[in-house]
Protein backbone atom coordinates (compact mmCIF):
# COMPACT_ATOMS: atom_id res chain seq x y z
CA UNK A 1 0.00 0.00 0.00
CA UNK A 2 3.04 2.57 1.12
CA UNK A 3 4.42 1.67 -2.29
CA UNK A 4 0.89 2.63 -4.29
CA UNK A 5 0.82 5.91 -2.15
CA UNK A 6 4.72 6.70 -3.43
CA UNK A 7 3.82 5.85 -6.74
CA UNK A 8 0.49 8.10 -7.22
CA UNK A 9 2.08 10.50 -4.68
CA UNK A 10 -0.95 9.73 -2.40
CA UNK A 11 -1.18 10.88 1.08
CA UNK A 12 -3.61 8.02 2.43
CA UNK A 13 -4.82 4.18 1.05
CA UNK A 14 -7.26 2.49 2.33
CA UNK A 15 -6.91 -1.73 1.89
CA UNK A 16 -10.55 -1.91 -0.29
CA UNK A 17 -8.79 0.46 -3.31
CA UNK A 18 -6.17 -1.96 -3.66
CA UNK A 19 -8.30 -4.73 -3.86
CA UNK A 20 -8.21 -6.49 -0.18
CA UNK A 21 -11.37 -6.71 1.94
CA UNK A 22 -9.52 -6.03 4.62
CA UNK A 23 -10.09 -2.90 7.49
CA UNK A 24 -6.46 -1.20 6.67
CA UNK A 25 -5.36 2.15 5.86
CA UNK A 26 -1.86 3.59 5.27
CA UNK A 27 -0.97 7.02 5.55
CA UNK A 28 2.34 8.99 4.55
CA UNK A 29 3.40 11.96 6.49
CA UNK A 30 6.22 14.43 6.16
CA UNK A 31 7.48 12.16 10.09
CA UNK A 32 6.75 8.52 7.96
CA UNK A 33 4.60 6.16 7.30
CA UNK A 34 2.67 4.34 9.28
CA UNK A 35 -1.07 1.83 9.23
CA UNK A 36 -3.49 1.49 11.49
CA UNK A 37 -6.15 -1.81 11.22
CA UNK A 38 -9.84 -2.00 12.25
CA UNK A 39 -9.45 1.64 13.10
CA UNK A 40 -12.38 3.67 14.60
CA UNK A 41 -13.00 7.05 15.10
CA UNK A 42 -14.07 7.58 18.67
CA UNK A 43 -14.70 11.23 19.40
CA UNK A 44 -14.67 14.35 16.53
CA UNK A 45 -14.04 17.54 17.52
CA UNK A 46 -17.51 19.86 17.13
CA UNK A 47 -14.85 22.51 15.04
CA UNK A 48 -15.23 21.54 11.12
CA UNK A 49 -12.98 22.51 8.54
CA UNK A 50 -12.72 22.89 4.84
CA UNK A 51 -10.50 21.77 2.49
CA UNK A 52 -10.14 20.43 -1.04
CA UNK A 53 -9.96 16.62 -1.05
CA UNK A 54 -8.68 14.26 -4.34
CA UNK A 55 -8.54 10.79 -4.23
CA UNK A 56 -6.64 8.29 -5.98
CA UNK A 57 -9.63 6.05 -6.67
CA UNK A 58 -11.07 9.18 -8.36
CA UNK A 59 -8.11 11.10 -9.42
CA UNK A 60 -9.72 13.63 -11.40
CA UNK A 61 -12.24 14.71 -8.89
CA UNK A 62 -11.27 17.26 -6.53
CA UNK A 63 -13.57 18.57 -4.14
CA UNK A 64 -13.69 20.89 -0.90
CA UNK A 65 -14.94 18.59 2.12
CA UNK A 66 -15.83 19.63 5.58
CA UNK A 67 -14.54 17.08 8.36
CA UNK A 68 -13.72 17.41 12.00
CA UNK A 69 -10.11 19.25 13.07
CA UNK A 70 -9.24 16.85 15.74
CA UNK A 71 -10.02 13.04 15.99
CA UNK A 72 -9.30 10.35 18.29
CA UNK A 73 -8.67 6.76 17.27
CA UNK A 74 -8.57 3.81 18.44
CA UNK A 75 -7.11 0.98 16.18
CA UNK A 76 -4.11 -1.82 16.22
CA UNK A 77 -0.71 -1.06 14.80
CA UNK A 78 0.91 -3.34 12.10
CA UNK A 79 2.14 -5.34 15.40
CA UNK A 80 -1.13 -6.23 16.53
CA UNK A 81 -0.57 -4.13 19.63
CA UNK A 82 -3.60 -1.40 20.49
CA UNK A 83 -2.97 2.06 20.10
CA UNK A 84 -5.36 5.10 21.01
CA UNK A 85 -3.94 8.71 19.13
CA UNK A 86 -5.48 11.99 18.48
CA UNK A 87 -4.86 13.71 15.38
CA UNK A 88 -5.19 17.34 13.81
CA UNK A 89 -5.27 19.02 10.89
CA UNK A 90 -4.05 17.36 7.44
CA UNK A 91 -3.35 14.24 9.44
CA UNK A 92 -7.31 14.06 10.95
CA UNK A 93 -8.74 14.66 7.59
CA UNK A 94 -6.43 11.61 6.15
CA UNK A 95 -7.76 9.44 8.80
CA UNK A 96 -11.43 10.35 8.76
CA UNK A 97 -10.87 10.13 4.33
CA UNK A 98 -9.44 6.69 4.51
CA UNK A 99 -11.77 5.33 7.47
CA UNK A 100 -14.55 6.76 5.25
CA UNK A 101 -13.18 4.56 2.29
CA UNK A 102 -13.64 1.29 4.96
CA UNK A 103 -17.09 2.33 5.53
CA UNK A 104 -17.79 2.54 1.23
CA UNK A 105 -17.86 6.43 1.76
CA UNK A 106 -15.82 8.20 -1.44
CA UNK A 107 -15.66 11.98 -1.85
CA UNK A 108 -18.44 12.10 -4.53
CA UNK A 109 -20.80 10.91 -1.80
CA UNK A 110 -20.10 14.24 -0.26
Amino acid sequence: MIKTMEAKDGLGLAAPQVGHSLRIIAIIYPTGSFALINPRIIRKSFKKEIMEEGCLSLPELRKDIKRSAKITVKALDVDGKQIKMVAEGLIARIIQHEVDHLNGILISDK
